[in-house]
């Protein structure tokens, strides 16, 4: 605080509660980095208080009240990370609905007395950061033993070949040319995951369990649709990046992508 040429330093805590809600955006041009968006709602709690403080011959006189107040905090920032842990930083603007001074201070000198006042609204740097702690590994099974036509002699071709640090990735797949009758399953070290599925132009999505080491994932054609050979889009996402794949496979031959999770 200033008045004048002369200052004093004014220190004022609040206790908050709130409910952070946040969504990730991804970007093109900085993927690698998405984008933070949230919006946090919640209580202020003030107790009241007065503090005076005396430097002849001045006095500053500040007073604060009793209050509880609803305040808003939209926040963008950034938010980075490896493995389970992540780290965030970003700006916000606090906001109470309640427009009620928070806090009063009175200077008082020989030239006279000066009043100064604040709601509270602010805006702040954050910086966070998030410890996090591999989940319990689940099962997305369907089946222990692969039936026909996974027990055959089709080649495999593979088709990418793909080294992480997560425990899952997901895997979209969809038809994006003509809805012909194709149907497809997607078997995770030889066990299914999904079951002879019709490709249509909704993405069905796929969310993969990864063990330590090579992950094979196994994509079979039942049939080859009106028009051969049975061809299907597919997005493959492993952590924060995400790769677009076109998965052709037929009668004769599977397709299969490699996924190495790092121990």
């Amino acid at each position: 605080m200033q008045v004048d040429t002369v200052r004093m330093d004014l220190f004022h805590l609040l206790k908050r509660t709130e409910l952070h809600l946040f969504k990730l955006a991804d970007i093109p041009a900085i993927s690698h980095l998405p984008v933070r968006f949230a919006l946090a709602a919640g209580y202020s709690f003030q107790q009241a208080n007065e503090e005076r403080s005396t430097k002849q011959p001045f006095q500053v006189v500040s007073r604060e009240t009793s209050l509880t107040r609803l305040h808003l905090a939209p926040e963008f920032g950034f938010t980075n990370g490896h493995g389970y842990d992540r780290m965030e930083i970003g700006l916000r603007y606090v906001v109470h609905l309640d427009r009620t001074n928070s806090w009063t201070s009175t200077f008082i000198g020989p030239s006279g007395v000066a009043d100064l006042a604040g709601t509270d609204d602010h805006l702040a740097i954050v910086l966070r950061y998030h410890f996090g702690w591999p989940p319990k590994e689940r099962s997305t099974l369907i089946e222990t033993r692969p039936p026909e036509p996974y027990n055959n002699d089709r080649r495999t071709d593979t088709l990418v070949t793909v080294a992480m640090h997560h425990h899952r990735a997901t895997v979209k797949l969809w038809d994006n040319a003509e809805i012909d009758g194709d149907t497809v399953s997607v078997l995770l070290n030889g066990h299914v995951v999904l079951q002879e599925h019709g490709l249509t132009n909704s993405r069905h999505r796929v969310v993969l369990h990864l063990a330590p080491g090579n992950n094979e994932v196994l994509v079979v054609a039942h049939n080859e649709g009106r028009v051969p050979p049975n061809t299907a889009s597919a997005q493959l996402k492993v952590g924060r990046k995400r790769l677009q794949l076109l998965i052709r496979t037929s009668t004769k031959q599977n397709t299969a992508i490699v996924i190495h999770r790092d121990q």
